[in-house]
């Protein structure tokens, strides 16, 4: 959801699934957006866990990049469930791409803030505290001002993640450039 003018929306696979049955297909959204006159790439994403032998994240994230790549120039959010936590060596392959995670700009002290909760209802089974989802860009241009969790608690639940939220520093100018 955007209150700024959209440009252009593709999806693309990043998994060897295809079927919109199986929960583990993997398909991104990107969004081109004129923010305020400035190009930006937002990518929705949802990738798979690290030790999946058939739709491992090593190989979802490499697609991913590539694709974010392709447009490198311009400014890209990369945002979503990351399935895996900050302490594995896929949230390292993300930083070594490139990639900023804007919380921690914003949040130098949150490396561990959790956003994966127990799921409400699931009293009793223990699900680890995780951090899984992030805001990344490709640069830091616009670097974080703020950033916040929400839905944290047990009144607050809607799903077994939190909503993790960034506020870029991103200047106002006149015009955006589109492409043909």
């Amino acid at each position: 959801l955007t209150n700024h003018r959209v440009l252009e929306v593709v999806t693309q696979y990043i998994s060897h699934t295809h079927d919109t049955f199986t929960f583990k297909s993997r398909k991104i959204l990107k969004a081109v957006i004129d923010y305020h006159g400035i190009k930006m790439n937002i990518f929705s994403c949802q990738l798979g866990w690290k030790d999946d032998e058939y739709e491992p994240f090593k190989e979802q994230f490499v697609k991913l990049d590539e694709w974010v790549k392709q447009d490198a120039e311009t400014f890209s959010v990369i945002a979503g469930d990351f399935g895996n936590d900050v302490d594995t060596e896929c949230y390292t392959q993300i930083v070594d791409a490139g990639y900023i995670d804007q919380y921690l700009v914003a949040r130098p002290d949150g490396l561990h803030d959790e956003t994966f909760i127990n799921p409400r209802g699931f009293t009793t089974v223990h699900f680890a505290s995780l951090r899984m989802d992030y805001v990344f860009t490709n640069d830091n241009r616009y670097p974080a001002i703020r950033a916040e969790r929400y839905f944290q608690s047990d009144e607050e639940k809607v799903s077994d993640h939190m909503a993790v939220m960034v506020e870029l520093d991103v200047p106002v100018v006149e015009k955006c450039e589109t492409a043909a």
